[in-house]
Parts: C-alpha cells; sequence; structure tokens
C-alpha cells in the first residue's frame, strides 16, 4: 500500500520546508551520510583523515589556545600521516575548557550558538557550536539503521525538558512535527501510570516506523506493558539513547516490542558519535563528523579490544574546535571493520559507561559500575534504583518501589548485599534507603551508579 503523505513529505513538502529555511543543503548532506558509509573502507578513511587534518591546521592557525600548543610543543602535522600526528595534541578535558574560556573560540567570525554538556558526569561545561553543524542532522541519519526513510513517521519518547520545550513549542514547531517531520513527542519525565497507558494508546494510534526514546524511558515502558498485559504495536526498530542499554534490558524491551533495538551514543558537546544496527551488537562510528579514539589517562592510544578513555575530535565545529576532548566515558573499539549490514566504518565494541561510575576499594581494585546494576535484574519490586558509594566502607542503595510493593523482598536484599560485599570487602556498610521519587538529572538522564570517591 502506497504512503501517500510519506510520498509527498518526500517530494514536495520537505524539500519546500528546507528551502524556506534557508537549509538548501540538507538533502544533500543527509543522501551523502546514508550513502557513504557503504563505501570501502579505505576511501572512508582517506575522506576522514581530510577531515581531521583540515580541522586541526586550522586550529592552530585561527584558535589562540592550539595556537600556543603548536609553539609549545613544536606540532607538525601532515595529512599522510595525521592519525599518528593528532597524538601530539593533549587530551581537552572539561577543566580545560572552563580556564581556556574563549582561548578555544576562532579568531574568525563563523556564526555559532552557545550550548553546554549535559553534565552527566557533574561537570557542564559551555560549548560554542559552529551553526553549520545544523545541516549534520545525526538524529535524523541515525534513524536510518533502524530502517526509517525521510517521510515515515516517528515517536519520541524523551526525558530532557530542554529538548521537548525546543522541539514541540510554537505554532512552528507544531506545524514542522505534524505536516514536515511527522512526528510526535512525549515527555517521559517522571511519567506516572496514566501517562504510561497514554503513550501506548498513542504507539498503537500512531504506529510510528521508529521509536526513539530515553533507555530508562522505554525500559519503564516496557515494564508497564509487560506488569498490566498490554498489546502493543511493534515499530520496525526502537533506538535508544542518554544510557547504557545494557544486554539485558535489551533483551527485554525487544521482547515487549517484538522489534529490534539499537543504541545510539552522542553528547550536547560533539552530537552523534555512533550507532548500532539491526544485524549486530556493536556501534558504528559516525566517521564524518567524529574521530574517536580510545586511551589513558595520559592520552596514549589503547589498540582495539582494550578498554580506555574515549577522545572524540569533532570534525565539523570550526567555531570552537575540540581536539582529542575526553567525554568521560569508557569504551572499547572492535579489532574488525567488517558489519554485515555493509556498512564500513570504524566500529565501537561497547560503551562501558562514565568514568565517574568506576567504584573503588582501599586496596587499589576498580569495579566497574554495571557490576552493580546487574544486582537488580529481574526485580519486579524494584522500580529505580541507584547505587552511591560515599566512601571505601559505605555504600547507600537508594531504591524505589514498583506500585503495590511497600516493601523490599528481603531474600532479594541480602542476596544484593552480600554479593556487594563480594567485590567492596566484608566491611562495607551497606544503607538501604526507600525513595518516593529518584529524580533523575536536569537533562532526563539517570545515574544507575555514582562514585563519590
Amino acid at each position: 500500500m502506497i504512503d501517500i503523505p510519506k510520498m509527498l513529505i518526500k517530494r514536495i513538502i520537505f524539500p519546500l520546508a528546507l528551502l524556506f529555511s534557508g537549509r538548501k543543503e540538507w538533502s544533500r548532506i543527509y543522501n551523502e551520510s546514508v550513502a557513504k558509509p557503504f563505501r570501502s573502507y579505505s576511501t572512508n578513511i582517506s575522506e576522514r583523515n581530510l577531515l581531521l587534518y583540515k580541522l586541526c591546521t586550522y586550529a592552530m592557525e585561527h584558535v589562540p589556545y592550539y595556537k600556543r600548543l603548536k609553539d609549545q610543543l613544536h606540532i607538525m602535522l601532515m595529512p599522510e600521516t595525521i592519525e599518528t600526528g593528532i597524538l601530539q595534541f593533549p587530551i581537552l578535558t572539561k577543566k580545560i575548557i572552563r580556564t581556556e574560556g574563549s582561548n578555544l573560540y576562532t579568531d574568525e567570525p563563523i556564526p555559532f550558538d552557545v550550548d553546554t554538556s549535559g553534565g552527566s558526569t557533574g561537570e557542564p561545561v559551555e560549548i560554542h557550536r559552529d551553526r553549520r553543524l545544523k545541516l549534520y542532522d545525526a538524529n535524523t541519519y541515525f534513524m536510518t539503521y533502524g530502517g526509517y526513510e525521510l517521510g515515515d513517521k516517528f515517536l519520541v519518547l524523551w526525558g530532557s525538558e530542554r529538548d521537548i520545550i525546543k522541539g514541540t513549542i510554537g505554532i512552528r514547531a507544531k506545524i514542522i512535527n505534524k505536516f514536515v517531520r511527522r512526528s510526535k513527542f512525549v515527555n517521559s519525565f517522571l511519567l506516572s501510570d496514566k501517562g504510561m497507558e497514554d503513550c501506548v494508546a498513542l504507539i498503537n494510534r500512531w504506529k510510528p516506523k521508529v521509536i526513539r526514546a530515553y533507555v530508562q524511558s522505554v525500559y519503564e515502558l516496557a515494564q508497564y506493558i509487560d506488569n498490566n498485559k498490554v498489546e502493543v504495536y511493534s515499530p520496525k526498530c526502537i533506538i535508544t539513547s542518554a544510557g547504557t542499554l545494557y544486554p539485558e534490558w535489551k533483551l527485554y524491551i525487544e521482547k515487549i516490542f517484538n522489534c529490534p533495538v539499537i543504541n545510539q551514543y552522542g553528547s550536547r558537546e560533539v552530537d552523534g558519535i555512533a550507532i548500532g544496527c539491526t544485524f549486530d551488537n556493536h556501534l558504528h562510528c559516525n566517521m564524518f563528523t567524529n574521530y574517536v579514539e580510545i586511551a589513558n589517562e595520559k592520552g596514549e592510544r589503547f589498540p582495539a579490544g582494550k578498554d580506555g578513555n574515549i577522545l572524540v575530535t569533532n570534525l565539523l565545529n570550526y567555531a570552537m574546535p575540540l581536539i582529542r576532548y575526553e567525554i568521560g566515558d569508557v569504551g572499547v573499539l572492535e579489532s574488525s571493520t567488517v558489519c554485515k549490514c555493509g556498512r564500513n566504518t570504524p566500529l565501537l565494541r561497547s560503551v562501558k559507561g562514565r568514568t565517574v561510575h568506576i567504584f573503588k576499594t582501599k586496596d587499589g581494585k576498580k569495579i566497574d559500575g554495571e557490576y552493580f546494576t546487574h544486582l537488580f535484574y529481574g526485580k519486579k519490586w524494584v522500580k529505580r534504583f541507584q547505587v552511591i558509594q560515599k566512601s571505601y566502607e559505605i555504600i547507600e542503595l537508594h531504591i524505589e518501589l514498583t506500585n503495590g510493593y511497600i516493601e523490599p523482598n528481603k531474600e532479594d536484599i541480602a542476596d544484593i548485599e552480600e554479593k556487594i560485599r563480594l567485590t567492596m570487602g566484608k566491611g562495607c556498610k551497606i544503607l538501604v534507603m526507600l525513595e518516593d521519587i529518584i529524580q533523575p538529572l536536569k537533562s532526563g538522564k539517570y545515574l544507575y551508579t555514582i562514585s563519590e570517591i
């Protein structure tokens, strides 16, 4: 059956909207973004490296901070060796961004917008975003990995107040969402049971091709559907972001919605970094927008297969170049670049979470925060949880009970405490604290594990 609204949007309405908004280049860039990953890997790497070389040389000519680094460190770059040449730059941290301030801005009059990082690490920073970045729409491009085409209906289940407000308020936004984008937004910020019911009804009525959602939001929606034995329409794909898509959560959401679930990884500072596909569990790097490295604290690069800090160089932001920016996450690159989907890009095996989620013991051991999240899987009495390391000897378990439960399951709590002490030490004091509501960050994200050491 021909989808006439989709055809009209794709061929007439969307191109006209771009023309009147002064973004006529958007379609060309979007089509190239979709097609380029299917070229040979060597062709893609050559183009990516040229973008990297141009950005770095521009920064050393027009940005005071990088001019100074060039002189102090005697940095010299060549196009053919840029992947090793970039190692001459030190890691760019949030602390450096705050300290240097305007020294990181270009001396040329490039139009920009001001934004801040999401602040999941507790360290938001102000970023000048080259206005040309609006032409590189990672969210729309990433949806194609889930089967989306321009003109298809999609639903956004989001938890960020500022994104929801920006995307839905005003007559212009409402017209664009209904007639140009064919999109609907649901604010998942502390979604109630009634809100869950309304959301399921909207999905069943709207029948979106793709659902984009915060991980926590769609996981809780899946729990609601499961617990209440509600029928729900199956989209072609669900794309999650703004949190870690744990393997158990992925399988559970896929089971409830009867469709593939893939993960999107990005940040406000550098936009879309990587996106999963329906053929495998790895993530395809958004290689013509961001250059991704895995390194240690000194900036020494790690080989594929080894965990390390994720460093990102945005290839398009000339207003405020971010070279080897330490985003605050830990990840692993795949040694292979082969994927059954046919795209030839660098691959991230996994993004293991914020570095602040690493717990530490007195004797120097480090425990990935995921260890603690696994302890709560399958516990129907737990709606939300948060594990906080206050000190080497004290762990707090903040628990929000599922509706209908008045207290935790004592056997489950005993099992959780025992397994925490196996890693944190027998003398570890564990405090169980029941909460009416566990508040998310201002961005709408939830931190399941926090180490204050």
